[in-house]
């Protein structure tokens, strides 16, 4: 369960940070040269620290999923 788990966590951190940075991205992209997106700049840094810490769940749950079976 714990494979399964931390994969899905990594899934979820991959997709808030592709979430977070694609809109600033097209905007750069493909908006107006003399535009000043501060709300999508904040969302994008803002979606830094929260992917980061489902990144570190998923290693976690990995690691503790991964561990020596305590059965007897």
């Amino acid at each position: 369960m714990g494979q399964f788990m931390s994969a899905n966590l990594m899934r979820a951190a991959l997709a808030v940070l592709v979430l977070g940075w694609s809109p600033i991205l097209l905007y750069t992209a493909f908006g107006p040269l003399d535009g000043n997106p501060i709300g999508l700049g904040l969302l994008a840094w803002a979606s830094i620290p929260f992917s980061l810490i489902l990144a570190v769940l998923a290693g976690l749950t990995f690691l503790v999923g991964n561990g020596p079976d305590r059965r007897a």
